[in-house]
Order: structure tokens, then sequence, then C-alpha cells
């Protein structure tokens, strides 16, 4: 069988007719399969990481290679192309091969906006006279054919933006590339490639380091928009780490000629304070206006010392307080990141403080929103929910969404029941409209969506830079807001009749279902395109006719008006999916090349006990991190219950969302009641029960341990 395959509508056969009851999306969509297929080759689609703005091109990830990729890799890269016929899909890389048989291989990092040209991170040779292992190269090109070699990355080197042209590559390491950095700094120092020049960033006005103790892009929280979509504004945090006395400030660097202190404070009174460590909390994707927070006052109506949100616009070269509120009010915005309109004029942010008289509880997760009519009161969340509290790892940054332009809309994530028909204690979703200062709860109605089943979906902000695939979480809102896309265990709609994970669609307060009604496997969302025409998701189902793969999680698009009817006829007294072709039997294939046993990951989900030193840090910080490895990417979801009163109670809960299959780190905060309890003197007996989303009967991992209190 061919590697592109010509793919047709999954709800139409020639004629227009139904395949089956079950085998037609919602809302006026058809089913088109997008992943190639191969009866010989096993690869199935386990993550999307790009998709462009008309939804005819989308990057995915398959486990192990698909037939014609260049060379063998455990997580390889691939392409769908829709055009007039059908999707194509080809394998995206180079061939590469590793002597040793180590568990390495190229890693795509991220792409242009249209996709059309890749940068590569490789601690394999790909050209002759390329760094090798442990050092990393960048390359640059095209899908397919030859690259061309960038650079040195040093070791281990972070990608932190892209320009939308991919002719910036802005990345973080702590090697020193260029002779004249060595011995200069100590820490993380961040490089960019610029039309394949290497340049450091991290410098001053006289090219001077900012920080012998090392600068970041942005902040640890990985705050949108470090880097602006032309790639000549990045933002600096410096220094990295803690250096002395000296505070933590936040700079920008403009075309690589410039540095600017934009944390420097603008408060003219004798009693402004001392300084503190200032926090990026993110910016617009032009780079034109950024946000800060800081106890620091900087500007003369701050008189309090709690943390407050600054907005600083470039051009203008003004800061401005967004969280005030009452003189004796302290807004205590929570430092992670904020999340702003595209054009500056609006940001969502959090703050434990009540900065709207009557409204908001203290001590709480509150969302705000800032902009010229002043801060007013969105939600309080729920202390369990994971978004609020930020964190370096990825998955903090899911669950939460702005539309483009002015920021009307924002959809968001919740434990907490913020209407009245939300009587569930699990996570659902919820769209507040600013101009119309409005809440709807998105994954239910007034007649459901109150079983013990959690809405989930991967949230990626329209802000964030697209182009570069570490913040590139695929998007679950439209840019008008009308539109999003979620997942869920539980049947939202009478037509949904199956035990099955699903994927539905909220438009304009009604609810839909996108996958099979009757199927007998999970499907996933992997994203939609910006205008909500194409929506994609993965699943073992057999859709339509050309997915002849043997049951593979293939990738689908639902589309609007979508579909190719000039399927092949199907044979004469057929109905439903009887009219489908035979599956052909499953050839036998040896492991990628890159893959050896000794390096083989877990089959089932693992969690590594804690030490004594880790449980003391957690009793600290007052939030469970587990260290937990897995075969495949998926969510990881868990909850910690232990006995208070007398009784046993949930006293966490969290998740994590992993990109590829390995190891990562499950953060739970712990609620208010067990860090009183350990704040009290009192030990804490902590089971966690961790469920993976992906691995069926080894899906599953159970830890105890016991947290001391405070003596």
């Amino acid at each position: 069988m061919a590697t592109a395959t010509w793919l047709v509508a999954g709800a139409l056969l020639a004629g227009g007719e139904v395949a089956s009851a079950s085998a037609a999306p919602m809302h006026g969509r058809a089913w088109e399969l997008v992943s190639s297929q191969d009866a010989s080759v096993s690869a199935p689609v386990v993550d999307s990481v790009a998709i462009d703005a008309t939804g005819d091109r989308i990057a995915y990830v398959t486990s192990g290679p698909a037939a014609g990729a260049p060379a063998g890799a455990v997580q390889a890269m691939n392409m769908g192309v829709r055009n007039a016929g059908g999707w194509q899909s080809a394998p995206v890389g180079h061939p590469y091969s590793v002597p040793d048989l180590n568990f390495q291989f190229p890693f795509a990092a991220g792409a242009s906006e249209d996709l059309s040209t890749w940068v590569w991170s490789s601690t394999v040779p790909l050209l002759a006279g390329a760094p090798e292992a442990p050092a990393s190269g960048w390359y640059s090109g095209a899908a397919a054919g030859a690259p061309s070699l960038l650079g040195h990355g040093g070791e281990n080197p972070v990608l932190v933006g892209l320009s939308s042209d991919a002719r910036h590559v802005v990345f973080q390491t702590t090697t020193p590339l260029l002779p004249a950095d060595a011995g200069r700094t100590a820490g993380d120092q961040v490089y960019e490639y610029v039309d394949g020049a290497l340049r450091l960033v991290g410098v001053d006005g006289a090219d001077a380091p900012l920080s012998a103790c090392g600068v970041m892009a942005g902040s640890a929280n990985s705050a949108p928009n470090p880097v602006s979509r032309d790639g000549g504004r990045i933002f600096l945090t410096s220094p990295q780490t803690f250096c002395g006395v000296q505070t933590t400030r936040v700079y920008l660097r403009e075309d690589g000629n410039a540095t600017t202190e934009i944390s420097a404070s603008r408060c003219t009174r004798l009693d402004c304070g001392a300084p503190a460590d200032v926090r990026f909390m993110g910016a617009t994707p032009s780079g034109s206006v950024a946000f800060l927070a800081t106890a620091q006052q900087l500007t003369d109506d701050d008189v309090d010392s709690s943390n407050d949100l600054y907005r600083f616009d470039v051009a203008e070269d003004a800061l401005t307080r967004v969280s005030a509120s009452l003189p004796a009010v302290a807004a205590d915005v929570v430092p992670t990141r904020a999340y702003p309109s595209e054009d500056g004029s609006r940001v969502y942010f959090l703050a434990s403080g009540t900065l709207v008289p009557g409204k908001g509880t203290a001590g709480m997760p509150n969302l705000y929103v800032g902009d010229a009519d002043g801060v007013r009161f969105v939600a309080t969340l729920d202390p369990s929910d994971s978004w609020p509290w930020g964190g370096a790892s990825e998955e903090d940054l899911v669950d939460v969404a702005v539309t483009p332009g002015g920021g009307r809309r924002i959809l968001f994530a919740t434990v907490a029941s913020l209407r009245p028909e939300d009587t569930d204690l699990v996570s659902d979703l919820y769209l507040y409209d600013a101009d119309e200062d409005s809440l709807v709860r998105v994954s239910g109605t007034f007649q459901g969506g109150n079983g013990s089943f959690p809405a989930t979906t991967e949230l990626g902000s329209g802000l964030l830079a697209r182009s570069s695939f570490p913040l590139s979480l695929p998007r679950a809102l439209s840019d008008d807001g009308r539109r999003v896309f979620f997942s869920t265990l539980e049947a939202l709609v009478t037509e949904d009749l199956d035990a099955a994970t699903d994927v539905y669609e909220w438009f304009d307060g009604e609810i839909a279902l996108l996958t099979p009604s009757a199927g007998a496997h999970d499907a996933y969302f992997y994203g939609a395109s910006p205008d909500g025409a194409t929506a994609f998701f993965s699943t073992a189902e057999r859709l339509v006719g050309a997915d002849d793969d043997a049951g593979d999680y293939d990738l689908y698009a639902a589309r609007l008006g979508g579909g190719f009817p000039d399927a092949p006829a199907p044979p004469p007294g057929c109905a439903g999916e009887a009219c489908l072709p035979p599956l052909p039997g499953r050839l036998s294939r040896p492991d990628p090349a890159s893959l050896t046993q000794r390096e083989r990951v877990p089959r089932r989900l693992t969690v590594r006990q804690p030490r004594r030193a880790a449980l003391r840090g957690m009793v600290a910080a007052g939030r469970l991190s587990l260290t937990v490895t897995a075969p495949l990417p998926g969510r990881v979801f868990a909850t910690a219950r232990s006995r208070l009163g007398g009784r046993a109670l949930l006293v966490a809960r969290g998740g994590a969302k992993l990109r590829r299959g390995g190891r990562s780190t499950v953060r739970l905060p712990l609620r208010a009641a067990a860090r009183r309890s350990l704040a009290g003197g009192r030990d804490l007996a902590v089971r966690v029960v961790l469920r993976h989303s992906r691995l069926g009967r080894a899906a599953q991992a159970t830890v105890r341990f016991r947290l001391k209190g405070a003596r």
C-alpha cells in the first residue's frame, strides 16, 4: 500500500450515505483521516505539536517511525497536508545513525508558523563536522531533504522561542559558545542564531553580561511570549540564580543592539521601600507590552509590600500598576504568569487579595481582568487547580486560553462550582466574556455534566508563540471565542452511548459530539484550527474505509463542511460498517534502531517512592511532587487521600501532561486543611493514586508515604 494515503470522509460513502449510525459527527462536520496508513508498520499517533493558520497542515508525533521515514526514532515527527483529494502524510526528518545503539535521535524543536522551515536539535551529527554527544547541534531546513547546520548548541540546550519565520532561534545553554564568553559568567546564558549568525543575548549596551550568575529568557514559569513574533524583542530575567544581595530584574533586548531594564522603579516618593525580585509575567506577541510582578513599589500609587502586577509599554516607556485597589488592600498577585490580550489592552491575572470590594475570597486564587475600565473580578478558583500556581513544567501551561485581539474571552478549567448548575466535585471548563461580564459553564448543561468525570483539554493560549513547539499547545478556543473543544468520559448528549472518552464541541451554548457515539476506544483531542473549522483528535476506532492499519491510534479531522465524497462505491447490498473493506493482517517489524533493550521505558505507569529529603521539601512547599515514568505520552491524573479528623479525605489533586514517554513530575497542591494539620504538628499518612489516560490495565500506580508535621 502507498505511504501517502488518500483519505475519505468518515461520515460519507459514495452517494453521501452515512457509514453507520455512530459514524457522523454533529454540528455539520465530517471525518477525514489524516495520518498515513501502512498495514505493515505500527506507528500509533501519540501527540500533535503545531497546526497552521488554515487548519490544512498539522505536525504530529507517532510512537516509532511511519513508513518511509529516513531513520528510526522512538518518537517520530510527521506532517499531514490537506489537498483537494484528501490528506497526505509524510515523515519529517533526516537520515542518521547511532553506532552504539544509544537512546538518541534528532529532536524537531520548532518550525515557522506555516510549517515550511523546521529547526532541529540533535546530539547525533546530521552532517559531517557537526557537534557530537554530549554536545548538541542546531539545524534548520525544510521538512525533508538535506538540513543546514546553524552551529553549536552546547550541552542540553533549551529552545525558548522562534520568530514566526524561524530565522531567529533563541535558546538557553550552560555552555559558553563564543570564545569571548568563556569565564565571564556562570549558570545559563541566552543565545540566538539570526540567519545562521550566533550572538549572546544576555548583555547590556556595552556588551557586558547582565550578571555573573546567569540569565534566562522570560521566566522559569514559561510566561507567554518571551520572544516577539518577529524575533526582534527578547525579554530577559537576571540573575538566574541567587547572587549575594542582588535581586532579579527584567530586561528587554531589542534588535541585538540595545538593552533596557524595564523593571526600573518609577517611584519618586521618599518611602518607596527596598528593592525586591521582579518576575516577568508575559508579553504580547509583538513584544510591545510586557507585564511584571513584584513586591517592590515601582510606582507612586503602590504603597503596600505585597506583590503587584505592572504593565510596561515599550513605545511609551511607561510603567503602570494594573492591580490597583483600595489603599488598604494588599493585591498579593500570584507571581506565576499573566494572560494578556494580543494588543496589550487587557490582561487576566490571579491574586489572593480581594481587589474588588465584596467579591473574591482572601487567600484563595482569585481570577481578575484589568483593562481601561480598571480591575474586575472574574471568579474564585479551587486551591487544587494546578494552572493558577504555575511552575516550570509544561503541564502548567494548559487549562487556560485567551482569544486574540482585545482578549474579550478567557477559557479556563477549575474544580470550583462557579454556576448553580455545577454540582459535581471535578474539573469543569468555564468561558468568561469581559465585554458582557458573563460566565458560562462550557462542559455541562442545566440537565447534565455533573458526573464524577472531569472535562479536560490541551488548552494553549493563542498568545503563545505557535512557531515554537515547546510553547505550541494545541488550541481549544477558536479565535472568535464561539467554539470550545474538550474531552470527557461523561455522556453530555443523548447520542453518546459508549463508555469511552469522547471529544465534544461547545458552539454558542450548544454541545455536540465530534467522536463516535458507540465506540469501544477512547478519543483524544489534539487541537483545532484558529477559526475552529477543523478539530483534530486521535482514536483507534475505524471511522473510514481508508483506515486499514489494524487498530493503531490514528489522527482524524472533524471538519465543517469537510469530507471527500468521491470515495469508492460500496459493495451492492451492504449497510453500515459492512460497507467498509476488511482489515489486512499486521506484519511484524523490529523496534527502531535508536531503541535498545537496556534503554526501554517500562511498559506501565510507575511512580518513584519519595525520599526523606523530598518529603521535607513537600511539607515546606505545601505541594506534593512525585516522579512518574510512562511508556506513552498522555495525561497523568493524581489524587491524594489521608485521614483528617477521623475521616479519609481528599487532601490533594493534580496532574501532568506527558509530551512523550519517559519521566515527568506530577505536582499536587495540598489543600488548606492538610497544610493546617502539618503546621499544627500532626503527621499525615498519604496514599496517592495516579492514573495514565492511555495505558488501559497498566494505567494505574499507587504510592504511600508519611509527611512529618512541624515539631
